[in-house]
């Protein structure tokens, strides 16, 4: 019986690992490709909004079966690694007047100092269900928790072995 656990069990591990995708290395912070062209009110009150993104990225990785590597320093040494950066963040209205939160990234995926893809991603929020009892950062989180996911499908979409050098969109969703 235990021999046939470690059978089904071996298994299962391999149609895991063949189905993931190789590690992809991000910044367990995302930054703001300019933070001067950003809303100050946006980036001294939702301070936590590129760990936040970072975050969702692994989140949805681990549900997508790709890996992500959060990391603190400098992640261009990795084989594989996405310079993610959030290009633009709007913020507009409140909880009383209704919202209008907006975030769009940019994305660039590099395999052995090759790119492999590119793409642009933007997101847009009223609040969803009880908007009236969110804070704006609430929102705008909510735009980034989606855009996690977004960049982990098309993360997935791309073939990371083919070690191919041209860039690479994926039509809009």
């Amino acid at each position: 019986m235990k021999t046939r656990f470690k059978q089904l069990t071996a298994v299962v591990c391999l149609l895991t690992a063949s189905n993931a995708i190789a590690g992809v290395a991000i910044q367990d912070t995302i930054p703001y490709e300019n933070p001067d062209r950003i809303d100050s009110r946006i980036t001294a009150e939702c301070k936590s909004l590129g760990e936040n993104f970072s975050t969702s990225i692994d989140k949805y990785g681990k549900e997508f079966g790709v890996e992500v590597t959060r990391s603190a320093g400098d992640i261009s040494k990795n084989e594989i690694y996405a310079n993610i950066r959030i290009v633009s963040a709007l913020s507009i209205g409140n909880a009383f007047t209704g919202h209008r939160k907006s975030v769009t990234v940019e994305t660039i995926l590099y395999k052995n100092g090759a790119v492999l893809g590119k793409k642009m991603m933007t997101r847009d929020s009223g609040g969803g269900a009880f908007a009236g009892f969110k804070s704006s950062c609430d929102v705008l989180d909510r735009t980034v928790n989606t855009l996690g996911s977004d960049v982990v499908k098309w993360l997935k979409s791309i073939n990371l072995v083919s070690g191919a050098t041209t860039p690479k969109e994926t039509p809009e969703q």
